[in-house]
């Protein structure tokens, strides 16, 4: 699903040149980092945006985030003037003063791309991301001497060394080995099947077999991590 951002257009402008009352802004939608990715041989995106005024029944909210059948359903009040792969697109509107939601995307469907928004407003606006609210409410699990296999703890002490301290390097290594070997592991905290661990993912997984020490980056058993 796009990311969805809430414009809340508050002031009508002061000078109507047009004649026509509404509320003046500009909306410019960048792509990130794609001079980078043109080295490694990706072109820009082909980029755009809409702006969709917000049902009567969903105004005032702030937690809201509109499904796709209410796009398939409803047509965008504005969108920028064309789609184009260019690093950025920027058009000026101007609408009466409400709630809208303004979503970036790309032409082709299932394209990833970081992208920043700039939206500038003659009079006083408000602008906000609309996200699903996320919760997490997560079991903390005591690990205990008893639960540690044996193999598992011959194989740190010979990686770990005297200072009974491993690195995210040695990290990788033990959880090759215990795949390799198909050790059993307690808890079935590592799967059975064919993995690759990636130096980024054992800095980022919590490996209940092993708790942080003291020092940042490093890992050890629960008796040495008092």
């Amino acid at each position: 699903m796009n990311p969805q951002y809430l414009i809340k257009l508050e002031e009508e402008d002061e000078d109507q040149e047009d004649g026509e009352n509404g509320c003046t802004f500009l909306v410019g939608l960048i792509q990130k980092h794609r001079r980078r990715q043109r080295k490694m041989g990706e072109d820009m995106h082909t980029i755009g945006f809409g702006i969709y005024e917000i049902p009567e029944e969903f105004t005032g909210q702030t937690n809201i985030h509109l499904s796709k059948n209410f796009f398939l359903t409803h047509r965008a009040r504005e969108r920028s003037d064309t789609f184009i792969n260019l690093r950025e697109v920027l058009n000026r509107f101007k609408l009466p003063p409400g709630e809208y939601i303004l979503v970036p995307s790309t032409f082709e469907p299932n394209k990833d791309g970081d992208f920043c928004i700039r939206v500038f407003s003659e009079k006083k606006a408000d602008y906000q991301v609309v996200d699903d609210e996320i919760e997490a409410n997560l079991e903390e699990i005591d690990v205990s001497e008893d639960d540690i296999d044996d193999g598992f703890r011959r194989l740190f002490a010979q990686l770990a060394g005297e200072d009974a301290e491993i690195s995210a390097f040695e990290l990788q290594t033990i959880l090759r080995r215990v795949l390799a070997k198909r050790l059993n592991v307690s808890l079935g905290m590592v799967s059975r099947s064919p993995v690759d661990f990636t130096l980024a993912q054992p800095q980022e997984i919590k490996i209940l077999l092993l708790k942080p020490k003291k020092d940042p980056g490093q890992w050890g058993l629960p008796s040495q991590c008092t």
